[in-house]
């Protein structure tokens, strides 16, 4: 089995959990802005955020089960 991957993953921080995310994705580059906002107190932009993080292409773990079926 081959576990290496073909691209780039990052840790992203978001209220004090970790995302596997691609590098430069629009989910990580979301997240990143989600935490922003929920670190200056904007909760309401933190969820919407949020939401669109989890929407957007980006997930490590989904690119890894991907690159697997190739």
């Amino acid at each position: 089995m081959n576990n290496t991957t073909t691209y780039p993953v990052v840790s992203v921080p978001f209220k004090g959990g970790f995302y596997m995310c691609v590098a430069g994705s629009k989910r990580a580059n979301v997240l990143e802005r989600a935490n922003r906002a929920w670190v200056m107190g904007y909760d309401e932009l933190c969820a919407d955020l949020y939401t669109e993080a989890l929407q957007s292409p980006g997930c490590a773990f989904e690119a890894r089960e991907n690159s697997r079926r190739d």
